[in-house]
């Protein structure tokens, strides 16, 4: 079964971006599995430069949010292949990717794969900052479990979803 983390740090730091896109997409980690949706998808010198253009644009670079950070791991006994997982990635961040821009790496230096996401909280539609509670965070879990069904990997199971937010 899979896991959904939200990252609870806040990232307030100026240097948040570049931090988080230069763990996420560490070659060490990645082997070249880096992807991104409304930036550069494959350097990530520049995911972080247009990330930072649109904070800059709007004025919210400094004293906001400046990154949402999520996780999506599988148990080490699913059968999942560094292909797949990219492929996962990427409809996963499509989920956000129609008003930020969103890049993600496809981890494989653990026992199990796991994928982290880096969201810019700057819409780049309009400037709003990303606000999301419980009931963002569920209809994100459906998402994730409706993209994992849609390529039968072998095993998984269902993200559970609390019976409340039905």
């Amino acid at each position: 079964m899979e896991i959904v983390k939200i990252v609870g740090k806040k990232y307030y730091c100026e240097d948040s971006i570049r931090n988080l896109i230069g763990y996420v997409t560490d070659e060490n980690k990645t082997h070249k599995y880096i992807g991104a949706i409304g930036t550069n998808a494959d350097e990530p010198e520049k995911m972080i430069q247009q990330m930072e253009a649109v904070k800059e644009g709007f004025d919210k670079k400094h004293g906001y949010r400046q990154a949402r950070h999520l996780i999506v791991s599988f148990e080490n006994d699913e059968k999942i292949t560094p292909d797949i997982a990219y492929f996962i990635a990427y409809d996963i961040a499509c989920y956000y990717s129609d008003r930020y821009q969103i890049c993600f790496g496809v981890h494989l230096d653990t026992d199990n794969i796991h994928i982290h996401f880096i969201q810019n909280t700057v819409s780049y539609v309009d400037g709003k900052l990303f606000s999301g509670g419980p009931w963002e965070l569920e209809k994100f879990k459906c998402h994730v479990d409706s993209v994992i069904f849609r390529f039968s990997v072998a095993g998984l199971n269902p993200v559970q979803v609390l019976d409340k937010f039905l």
